[in-house]
């Protein structure tokens, strides 16, 4: 907690601004403390007036308010503590350290700036230093959670795991719901591999924040690791459902920690759970996931529509019904759900979108812009709705609309290989093969696909540059050997003599 310097006088306008800063009236506490250093420059005012410029996120003004305070009052020890917060709030790392080491030569009673430094060392990896002044720290204060907290993170770091628990759990005995130590001592049970114990730290962590979707992730990995492939989807499935447009980067990492007889193994359990009890949307949803961990897509439609007929405002399995619908280039099934989950919620953006997808494929272009033209307005910040707008406009060759709507997109994800990889083909048709290459290689910097490295190739083709092509289409083979593009274009260059 940033500390503040006790004032002597009485000044009235520093008075005022106190009384605004505690009403969270910024403005009119710079105002007043500004009154107070105009009529009469003093170390507490400018420290004040420092103070309520950091409250408004200017960094900046506060550490040059602080300064001056510091000139006006060199042995406040203090204001060097502020000024080196805010420092630190920069990533000024060496002149925050500096600041802290100031502090503790002019009070060496404070724990504060014993605490702060530790945590710069621990950051810099400068483990004893680090290590002493958390243990400075707790000498002075040993009833603070957050000092045992750093030495415990400390421990971690050094992997002396035994050590870390033994540390975060004298943080637990001050602090019960000190939730980053119960965190942390998870990830120290990792390091030992007793990953029951970790589990059972992790489920006490997303009680303590259902919220939490990195530590239900994280739990989910913890029980995919233990083999425990039922618990591991219910994560997985917690956080998709929040987050549906993720679902392959989520569901990827489920997949690949299963082998595919444990995925046959639970598709009989779920099979047996519907039978006898057929009414359970979760087991649906679960099926579905299965289906699609076996390649079973059309199985997994089934499942997805079925999810669908339960809860029809159900996105992700909207949204899953979707993809595979094109994927399979059969509609029969999604289109009537989705017209029906548009119909009853036309304002919600993500409704639209998928009938405009599925419009699409139908067809049905101009229908499908208009529409994800409205999602658009309903929802500005979707980098999805840019992107899929930018290829409609692609094939229709309206390059420079196309081109608005990528920008656009990259935006909201700097690091969204498709529009990347979209891009890379605008420039392509445009013969801009070198701006295209510098696109293609951004997203190869993204997403390591085989589909990208043959677009490479055929940029290069652009270019003439039949080995650099030829190189790419290897690439492409060995990341992918079943990539039909790449099979395809590697036919065209190395013709069988």
């Amino acid at each position: 907690m940033i500390q503040l310097s006790l004032m002597q006088g009485g000044d009235i306008f520093i008075e005022k601004g106190l009384k605004a800063l505690k009403t969270e009236s910024i403005a009119h506490a710079i105002s007043f403390f500004q009154e107070s250093v105009d009529r009469s420059p003093s170390a507490d005012g400018y420290h004040m007036l420092g103070m309520a410029h950091h409250k408004n996120n200017d960094i900046d003004q506060a550490i040059a308010c602080v300064s001056e305070a510091i000139h006006l009052s060199p042995q406040n020890s203090d204001l060097y503590l502020d000024r080196g917060q805010f420092f630190q709030t920069l990533q000024k790392i060496e002149l925050a350290e500096k600041d802290f080491s100031l502090s503790i030569l002019l009070n060496k009673k404070n724990d504060e700036p014993y605490f702060k430094r530790g945590l710069l060392y621990l950051l810099d990896e400068h483990f004893d230093k680090a290590e002493k002044d958390f243990k400075s720290a707790i000498a002075i204060n040993p009833k603070n959670p957050y000092f045992w907290g750093g030495l415990g993170k400390l421990f971690l770091a050094k992997k002396d795991f035994p050590q870390a628990i033994d540390t975060l759990n004298e943080a637990l005995s001050i602090e019960p719901d000190y939730f980053d130590a119960f965190r942390m001592i998870g990830e120290a049970y990792i390091g030992l591999n007793q990953l029951g114990e970790a589990i059972v730290v992790y489920q006490n962590c997303v009680l303590l924040d259902p919220n939490a979707d990195a530590l239900i992730l994280r739990l989910g990995w913890l029980y995919s690791q233990n083999n425990q492939i039922e618990p591991a989807i219910e994560c997985f499935l917690t956080v998709v459902q929040r987050y549906p447009v993720h679902f392959d980067a989520l569901i990827s990492s489920v997949i690949q920690s299963f082998d595919v007889k444990e995925w046959e193994k639970l598709d009989k359990t779920i099979a047996r759970k519907i039978k006898n009890a057929p009414d359970d949307f979760y087991d649906y949803l679960t099926m579905a996931i299965v289906q699609e961990a076996l390649n079973n897509q059309k199985v997994a439609v089934h499942y997805y529509a079925r999810c669908l007929k339960k809860n029809t405002t159900h996105l992700l399995s909207a949204m899953r019904l979707v993809f595979l619908s094109i994927s399979l280039n059969d509609t029969s099934v999604s289109l009537p759900l989705i017209s029906r989950l548009y119909r009853d919620h036309r304002e919600n953006p993500d409704a639209i979108y998928l009938m405009a997808l599925l419009k699409e494929k139908c067809g049905k272009t101009k229908e499908a812009e208009t529409l994800l033209s409205f999602a658009i307005e309903k929802r500005p910040t979707n980098h999805l709705y840019y992107y899929q707008r930018g290829n409609l406009y692609l094939k229709e060759k309206n390059f420079e609309k196309a081109k608005e709507d990528y920008k656009a997109c990259l935006t909201f994800n700097i690091k969204f290989s498709p529009c990347f990889f979209s891009l890379s083909r605008l420039y392509g048709l445009r013969n801009r093969f070198e701006t295209g290459l510098k696109m293609i290689n951004l997203a190869i910097k993204y997403d390591n696909r085989a589909e990208h490295y043959v677009q490479k190739a055929k940029l290069y083709l652009g270019l003439d540059n039949i080995t650099k092509a030829k190189e790419n289409v290897t690439k492409a083979l060995t990341i992918d050997s079943n990539c039909v593009p790449a099979i395809q274009l590697k036919t065209f260059l190395f013709p069988k003599s």
